[in-house]
């Protein structure tokens, strides 16, 4: 009996420690019983929609607080104050990001599924930098001081685990990967990349990003050094360097995969010859390399607008329905009369069958559509009576939302036929939103007569009322009740 008791002591004591301070933890449950835990975390915190017990230990803790909890043996309060920490844009983060580093303890994070549970194990530093890194997309919406401060933050983690990797700490392969690349040339960690690039490489982790890193600063006197690369680190190393040595390397390398980094390499030196030879790529690219090598090149691409690849740019939207909005509003700046001629050709191409690869319908379609009407308002109206009668979901909801209140002279009788031809309320209701947007009696009224003649499986769920929502804001009569 007394061996059990001392050895449940044993188990018990260490959890009762970790548990001070338990009303600022996050109202998780788990397991049989709700038995709460202090050494896992159940879900990852989102920034914008914490749980209440998050948000109350980000924003109720006073900074000294976090700290102090950031520095507890349980791995899951150090995460948890790290992210609160970097929520409030701590000015040292840096400090408890490398302290994470140096501690290397992964913390488990629980999940259930079909009520069986599962465990996985995250890397409190990788989290924290990603949740502080991932605010670099809004840089451009931040005051000039804030923008400057969360730059020089975000270098200085940079700079932390790469010096700690020089020491011989662990950082985690992606975290590593990520400061690397984030680096991007960095005046004040060239040192340490050089150092890190010049260990054995028996030791030495990713070769291809710590190239890609010290070719980054393009500095004469790495050429030599870069030059002495494998094929494949070499390419990592051209695509941020794109160096007269490195080419002959670039362009004899055995293209059977075209991955990205095989068309980086190629892309970076932009000129006529690079271009040449990507679009022999795209073209003799077969089986499955071709829808791979049509991916990595339209990203690759993304990176260097330059007049040199506009036909390539061309030829993937023409071809393969492939186009980034960046693209689209650097060509519309730049020729303003051929951009409308290629977009309206691409566009005017679309079948029912075909669909827009990616996710980006709205954001692609938008701006092509605003060049198109501000160069050639005829192609513009062949392009959008297209659009009414092919596009799906998303491309017709933003070809809908964006038709001028003077369209309807010449889009009604188009949309009408389309209202008439559909079954779905998710085609539905962007056709009805526009028509009875022209503000016309009568067609109003065709509207609502049109959709109460939909069988009820056209408005699954909710949309019944979605539609009488609509309708009743434009004084018009409800919708039929589905019969039951």
């Amino acid at each position: 009996m007394l061996r059990f008791v001392t050895g449940l002591l044993l188990v018990l004591l260490p959890q009762l420690l970790f548990a001070q301070g338990w009303e600022r933890l996050p109202d998780y449950e788990f397991g049989p019983g709700g038995r709460q835990q202090v050494a896992r975390i159940i879900w990852r915190e989102d920034a914008d929609k914490p749980s209440p017990g998050f948000a109350r230990l980000r924003d109720s803790s006073s900074t000294d607080e976090l700290l102090r909890l950031s520095r507890r043996r349980n791995q899951a309060w150090q995460l948890y104050a790290a992210l609160a920490l970097a929520d409030r844009n701590y000015p040292r983060l840096y400090e408890v990001f490398g302290r994470l580093i140096r501690r290397d303890h992964p913390v488990r994070q629980s999940s259930f599924s079909h009520g069986t549970e599962r465990i996985y194990f995250l890397h409190a530093s990788e989290e924290v930098w990603n949740r502080y890194a991932g605010r670099r997309f809004e840089v451009a919406k931040m005051q000039r001081a804030d923008s400057l401060q969360f730059v020089g933050q975000l270098h200085r983690m940079d700079s932390v685990a790469l010096q700690l990797a020089l020491q011989g700490h662990h950082v985690h392969g992606s975290l590593l990967e990520d400061c690397l690349e984030h680096n991007a040339g960095y005046a004040g960690t060239y040192s340490i990349v050089r150092a890190l690039y010049l260990k054995p490489s028996q030791h030495r982790k990713h070769p291809e990003a710590l190239a890609a890193a010290l070719a980054a600063y393009r500095r004469p006197e790495d050429v030599a050094l870069l030059g002495q690369e494998k094929e494949y680190t070499l390419l990592a190393a051209a695509a941020e360097f794109p160096h007269p040595a490195f080419r002959p390397v670039v362009e004899g390398y055995r293209f059977s995969d075209n991955s990205h980094n095989v068309l980086a390499a190629v892309a970076a030196y932009a000129d006529a010859r690079a271009a040449r030879l990507l679009d022999s790529l795209l073209t003799t690219a077969t089986g499955i390399y071709h829808e791979s090598t049509r991916s990595n090149l339209l990203h690759v691409l993304s990176k260097h607008y330059t007049p040199v690849f506009d036909s390539l740019n061309c030829r993937l939207w023409l071809e393969h329905h492939l186009i980034e909005p960046e693209f689209i509003r650097y060509f519309a700046r730049q020729n303003p009369r051929l951009a409308t001629a290629v977009f309206s050709q691409g566009l005017l191409r679309f079948t029912k069958q075909d669909y827009w690869p990616g996710y980006q319908e709205r954001w692609q379609l938008l701006p092509m559509l605003q060049a198109i009407q501000h160069t050639d308002t005829a192609a513009y109206r062949r392009v959008c009576l297209h659009g009414i009668q092919v596009f799906e979901t998303e491309p017709l909801e933003a070809l809908c939302d964006q038709l001028p209140g003077n369209a309807a002279s010449w889009s009604t009788p188009a949309l009408l036929a389309r209202l008439q031809e559909e079954d779905h309320a998710v085609r539905l209701f962007p056709l009805a939103k526009v028509l009875l947007s022209f503000n016309q009696g009568g067609l109003s009224q065709r509207v609502v007569q049109t959709l109460a003649q939909k069988p009820a499986r056209a408005f699954p769920g909710a949309w019944r009322s979605t539609f009488n929502t609509l309708l009743q804001a434009q004084g018009l009569p409800r919708l039929p009740d589905a019969p039951q």
